[in-house]
């Protein structure tokens, strides 16, 4: 089973320094926050993105793929009644799918709670079918680029919009249904924290689920990183490694105070130990 951290809880650091001490506590791939290298991916060059790349690759890190997609610019979202505003944020998650192959990356995590929620009177079958309009606009490009996008299901407390995982799995089967040619380049992942409403057996729920899942981010219950809390991981990477899974556990931690470095140490020693 192959770890990698997200990068995001380096703040402030170079991404050559970010690379370099993540390589160095032993994982196998990093993750990336596109908002932690520029506030729009269309302003990296191609020589930057080959840099970025490269610095990962020297140091026998993979660029695992995307996360917190849509934080910048500013105004993006996905739901709107703002057709000018929804079109910019179409056009963003393909400039992103472009970005994530240039730089090596295989998964995107379609998150963003902010960006993706029902405003008011927009009913939500009508925001439900904007989003799927978004996919399918992007669709055709992620598999040219080899880019899986992954829809994530965030909890009721952060939005009001696929709130479970039973819910993102339905938006994949759509999808699936609208444009099966196309269906291997969309997918959902499962993320520990973001579980936490959840009334299943998180084991149980992955295991029901794993034929879609093609991500996957640990983390403690309260957002912290993997070791500062008690949480049951042995089960959840015994559910991933019994059923075949193939992708990254990538840790995301919501509380960066202790620092990148403890963040990336402690988090890796745990899952290690879990796995064991």
């Amino acid at each position: 089973m192959k770890f990698s951290l997200c990068n995001e809880c380096f703040e402030n650091w170079t991404w050559t320094d970010t690379v370099q001490a993540i390589a160095e506590a032993g994982y196998d791939g990093v993750e990336i926050s596109p908002f932690t290298l520029a506030d729009s991916v269309a302003d990296l060059s191609p020589a930057e993105r080959q840099t970025i790349r490269k610095q990962a690759e020297d140091l026998g890190l993979d660029v695992v793929g995307l996360h917190w997609l849509f934080v910048s610019p500013k105004g993006l979202h996905t739901t709107t009644d703002d057709d000018a505003v929804r079109q910019r944020t179409t056009t963003y998650l393909q400039e992103l799918i472009r970005f994530c192959g240039d730089v090596g990356g295989k998964v995107m995590v379609i998150g963003s709670p902010y960006q993706r929620d029902v405003k008011e009177g927009v009913p939500y079958e009508v925001a439900w079918q904007r989003f799927v309009d978004m996919i399918l606009a992007s669709l055709e490009l992620a598999a040219e680029r080899d880019v899986i996008l992954c829809i994530e299901a965030l909890p009721a407390s952060m939005t009001n919009f696929c709130t479970t995982l039973d819910e993102a799995v339905k938006m994949v089967e759509q999808v699936a249904a609208l444009r099966p040619n196309l269906s291997p380049w969309f997918q959902t992942m499962f993320d520990v924290h973001n579980a936490i409403l959840e009334t299943d057996p998180l084991p149980e729920l992955l295991r029901r689920h794993l034929g879609h899942v093609r991500h996957v981010h640990v983390n403690e219950m309260d957002g912290g990183h993997p070791g500062s809390g008690d949480y049951d991981f042995e089960a959840i990477l015994d559910v991933l490694r019994k059923g075949g899974y193939k992708g990254y556990v990538s840790t995301e931690a919501f509380d960066f105070a202790p620092g990148g470095v403890q963040i990336a140490q402690e988090s890796l020693r745990r899952l290690r130990a879990a796995l064991r």
